[in-house]
């Protein structure tokens, strides 16, 4: 092999490695190639020779194909290759021309007709073996690009489908894993709500003992100045002033009403905090109802304030709004969940400002706000996903966020934030005013 013919067949293993079938100029190029590595100054291929001719030219017309045929050299049909001499026009020296076969199974593809010029040695076994070589490597490796091309569009179609299947296992055990933080929440709100009833027996009967002591306190103040009244000069005597003032009887007077009120005030707010557990992990039904949606905020605040009173002090900016429909205990479990996340963000001692307005003839809105460390801005984006949490490891499940984005949009609604890191972060909940009444929320 000579070093020309060794450059020209490396350049067409490299042509061989891109080659497609449905390449525009594929037959152009593969002719081209075959000229070069056989010498040959003109040539054409005939696509489908034994049906409807498709000639690929290159200096040489069909028609003059068609007439060596018609004078019996067989040139586009012949059975194995070939190569002679033929007449040109009014030439009397003839040209050497080779044709050369290519067959897929029993069908004839195509042929390849290569002609030199008048006064030029003819075609020879060895340009033959280059001609069939170049078809025969040229048309493996148009199968071979073709199988690899399918096989990455295959693999491809399989990674997606793998990226597909992957991305519902993942929905799939984010759907388990809130259903069975549902299920958690569900045991804790019974588990509450028994509690509850179990200790508003014992705090009725120490309110209505409070009551009645109140009124034997009362009683028994009453008696005492009726007794003092009545022994005159004998009360000052300094038997009974020594024992009054054993007893400190004068402080006794003055603190024991006020003891009595207190413990009324904290009986009461013991009451009010068992009155919103009791509405909070009440059993929830997913139906509609008109709601006073500051009832439920005030009851959300009754739960979470063990939570919040050590770090913040909360104000309330309540304007006057219309009664909405909702389920009371889902937007009660949101309103829970954003007073906690607030209080937790606060590291010292903050502020958490409750706001309302009606934005609108359709919608209210609450506005929940914090002086805590803030958000990053790259996770405010992810802030709703399931699992997604900036807290550390053991202090959040990532869930609360989603399962109240997950409520506020089955109420219709929207869920945002605004945070600047180090100045604290607002979330909004926008609600409608007027839903479908009796309307399941999923």
């Amino acid at each position: 092999m000579s070093t020309y013919q060794h450059y020209l067949w490396s350049e067409i293993h490299e042509w061989l490695r891109h080659v497609r079938r449905e390449q525009p100029e594929f037959h152009r190029e593969l002719l081209t190639r075959a000229c070069l590595l056989c010498d040959g100054h003109a040539g054409g291929i005939a696509l489908d020779p034994t049906q409807y001719i498709s000639w690929i030219s290159r200096g040489l017309d069909l028609e003059e194909v068609l007439a060596w045929d018609g004078q019996g050299y067989g040139i586009l049909t012949p059975d194995t290759p070939r190569s002679c001499h033929c007449l040109r026009g009014n030439n009397s020296q003839p040209l050497p021309v080779m044709s050369l076969p290519y067959r897929q199974g029993d069908h004839h593809t195509l042929t390849l007709v290569l002609v030199r010029n008048a006064g030029s040695g003819p075609f020879t076994r060895e340009d033959e073996l280059n001609a069939n070589r170049l078809i025969q490597e040229t048309m493996s490796a148009m199968d071979k690009n073709t199988l690899l091309e399918e096989l990455a569009e295959s693999n491809a179609a399989l990674r997606q489908r793998q990226e597909e299947q992957d991305a519902l296992i993942r929905e799939l055990k984010q759907a388990r894993d809130q259903l069975m933080q549902s299920e958690k929440m569900a045991s804790i709100g019974q588990l509450a709500a028994g509690v509850a009833h179990e200790i508003n027996n014992p705090i009725g009967y120490v309110r209505s003992n409070l009551s009645s002591l109140r009124e034997y306190t009362e009683s028994l103040l009453a008696l005492n100045d009726a007794f003092a009244e009545a022994l005159g000069d004998r009360f000052q005597s300094p038997e009974l002033q020594s024992l009054c003032n054993t007893h400190d009887l004068e402080f006794i007077r003055e603190d024991l009403p006020s003891l009595l009120e207190e413990s009324r005030d904290g009986i009461e707010r013991v009451e009010k905090i068992i009155r919103s557990l009791r509405d909070f992990s009440r059993t929830d039904t997913g139906e509609m109802e008109s709601l006073d949606i500051h009832q439920c905020l005030n009851k959300a605040l009754a739960v979470a304030r063990n939570e919040i009173k050590y770090k913040a002090t909360v104000e309330t900016d309540f304007a006057e709004l219309p009664s909405i429909t909702g389920v009371d205990s889902q937007l009660g479990q949101v309103f829970l969940n954003l007073l906690v996340n607030a209080a937790q963000a606060i590291e010292e001692q903050g502020l958490i400002t409750i706001s309302t307005e009606q934005r609108n003839a359709d919608n209210i809105e609450v506005r929940i706000a914090d002086t805590g460390k803030g958000i990053e801005p790259g996770n405010l984006g992810r802030l709703f996903e399931p699992f997604f949490t900036t807290k550390p490891v053991g202090k959040g499940t990532g869930l609360g966020l989603s399962l109240s984005y997950g409520i506020v949009q089955s109420h219709q609604g929207d869920l945002t934030v605004s945070s600047t890191p180090g100045e604290g972060t607002t979330f909004s909940v926008v609600l409608p005013i007027r839903q479908t009444l009796n309307e399941g929320v999923e």
